[in-house]
């Protein structure tokens, strides 16, 4: 029988150790809770800044974030991602749809999971801010967007 590590274990047993960023080692959870009310009615394309990730290293866990969505008008979409931030001193460029595609909310509150990988992982200068983009038709006043995002930093 064979014992092989993951590139973790393999840089903890090195002589010396590697020392491990907290996303990948002893990291804490945090949440961040946004709840957003559209006051008037909007248009398509808008975009919802719903939190603001800390600066530094956060590996966003999909599978524990939720986001509910409700849109009175028939065909209503919303996609979830990230705006234009800085990692290193270079432009990171927003990708409105990064974290979930556009999903069709116009049913009622819809629930959507962000990512399909397990994870997203950001390095950024002065924080990441995490947007919601009304798509197809336009969003309606009383249309509405909450959750949370886990995420692990230190």
């Amino acid at each position: 029988m064979t014992t092989t590590k993951s590139d973790q274990m393999t840089q903890v047993d090195a002589s010396p150790p590697t020392v491990l960023s907290t996303t990948d080692w002893h990291g804490r959870l945090r949440l961040g809770y946004f709840s957003y009310t559209q006051g008037a009615n909007g248009s398509i394309g808008d975009d919802v800044e719903l939190l603001r990730l800390p600066p530094g290293r956060c590996r966003v866990l999909g599978h524990l974030c939720r986001v509910t969505a409700s849109d009175k008008a028939a065909g209503a979409t919303l996609a979830l991602g990230w705006a234009t931030h800085t990692t290193a001193g270079t432009s990171v460029a927003a990708d409105p749809d990064g974290l979930a595609a556009a999903s069709d909310i116009a049913s009622g509150p819809t629930t959507i999971t962000p990512l399909a990988a397990p994870y997203r992982q950001f390095d950024s200068d002065g924080g990441v801010t995490l947007t919601a983009t009304f798509g197809v038709v336009a969003p309606l006043a009383g249309d509405t967007v909450e959750g949370h995002v886990v995420y692990v930093q230190d």
